[in-house]
């Protein structure tokens, strides 16, 4: 029997092994990109201090409640439709290009403007508006034309050069931080602004030419994902509200060395997602073959790896609690030590997380957008709330126990619409 079941388990092993060789590759290739983001995170946290990292902080907070609307779902219609059909290709880049471009225009001349009243890089305004500028027109247009370089690839299933194009980008901001803070002392958001354009701009020119050889763009407008993308600009922004109303709220009533403080957590938090991001991005390409049968089966088959999900996530957890103490004033300096307890608190939603994610993508893949949304979008507006008026009343305390709450909730709706819409199915197929 004991020979039984180790045959048994060595098959299984053999089975999953593409799966398997896939996501250490692309864990790999997502931690060199985000552990060199991370390497620059560490610079400019070290260089710049509590107070002028706290206004980066805000600033990036700020500015990710428009990405959502910049990119209009171009990232996951690129992955969805030429993942089925490549054909499509060269009009679905046209569409995307279009939105990301035209869009990204308006909202980084609407977010600059409305980010300089709170934030105040130089005291001279017009001077001030420039520098949030710089810094906004990379969130709302050029990281969203590297996101969508990304899904390009994984659409063609290059995880090759997906992967590439992932660590390829983090190396450079890395290089840009290292080459700003440590050879030329930057130490202050006006000056990092620059720098942190040029990355970016290089970076977006470098994408270009990478997508050159699967043809040239049919620039124009797919109506029939305009629908989608706003449903994904209506989630993609309720989502941010609640990835981000933690930082806004605490700048709305605390010093930028606190915001400062709580934000380099909260980024440390962000990274760790790694480990649950690399199996979801590899889950997708499933998730939509399965998608073209309906729900029921992309919730078998996100019922599957949400196993994965946790184990994966929680192990992530239980490091970032064990390592906080020993491993962020040695990384980050004595300045940061107040983010230990904020870590070790933050870091169990990373499960939240996963759970939450995988099952936005198994709705999402069965093109149940609209009703994603619908769903969802009651509990991130009272996870936002939560957060802002705990924030508000017991200030740290408040946003700790609001971001639980709003983490929570959310992934509780996810699967619990989820379960429900497959049912349904069910309960309509023949017997």
């Amino acid at each position: 029997m004991s020979f039984q079941v180790a045959g048994s388990f060595v098959n299984s092993l053999q089975k999953r092994r593409a799966t398997i060789q896939l996501y250490v590759v692309s864990t790999g290739s997502m931690i060199i990109g985000l552990g060199a983001q991370s390497l620059a995170f560490v610079i400019i946290a070290r260089h710049m201090g509590r107070a002028e990292f706290g206004q980066l902080a805000t600033v990036t907070a700020a500015a990710s409640l428009g990405t959502a609307w910049a990119q209009l779902g171009t990232a996951e219609a690129m992955r969805r439709r030429v993942g089925r059909d490549a054909s499509i290709y060269q009009s679905m880049l046209g569409h995307c290009i279009t939105l990301i471009f035209g869009l990204g225009a308006v909202l980084t001349v609407l977010f600059a403007v409305a980010v300089s009243f709170f934030v105040h890089a130089t005291n001279e305004p017009i001077a001030n508006l420039g520098i949030i500028g710089l810094l906004v027109v990379c969130n709302l247009v050029m990281y969203p034309w590297i996101l969508l370089t990304e899904q390009i690839f994984l659409a063609h299933n290059n995880f090759i050069r997906a992967n590439l194009t992932n660590a390829g980008f983090g190396t450079l901001r890395a290089v840009t931080a290292l080459v700003a803070c440590t050879g030329f002392g930057v130490d202050t958001l006006s000056s990092w602004a620059l720098w942190n354009f040029g990355a970016y701009l290089l970076g977006s020119i470098a994408c270009a030419f990478a997508i050159f050889p699967y043809g040239s763009p049919r620039l124009g407008i797919l109506r029939e994902e305009i629908p989608v993308g706003v449903t994904f600009g209506v989630f993609g922004f309720l989502s941010a509200l609640r990835a981000n109303v933690d930082v806004l709220a605490l700048s709305a009533i605390a010093p930028a060395a606190v915001v400062g403080t709580y934000g380099l957590a909260r980024r440390v938090v962000a990274i760790a997602v790694v480990t649950g991001a690399s199996l979801d991005r590899i889950v997708y390409s499933r998730l939509v073959v399965a998608g073209k049968q309906g729900p029921a089966a992309t919730f078998e088959l996100a019922r599957r790896y949400a196993v994965y999900i946790v184990g994966l996530t929680g192990a992530t957890a239980l490091g970032l609690y064990v390592l906080a103490q020993p491993l962020l004033p040695l990384v980050f300096g004595s300045t940061f030590v107040e983010a230990i307890g904020i870590l070790k608190i933050l870091c169990w939603i990373l499960p939240l997380l996963g759970l939450q994610n995988i099952a936005f993508d198994a709705l999402n893949a069965a093109n149940l957008h609209r009703f994603q949304v619908n769903i969802s979008a009651v509990a991130v507006l009272f996870g936002a709330t939560s957060v802002a008026i705990l924030t508000h009343y017991f200030s740290v305390d408040g946003t700790l126990l609001g971001v639980y709450i709003a983490d929570i909730s959310l992934a509780i709706a996810l699967w619990a619409g989820l379960v429900m819409i497959s049912g349904r199915q069910r309960t309509r197929l023949p017997v």
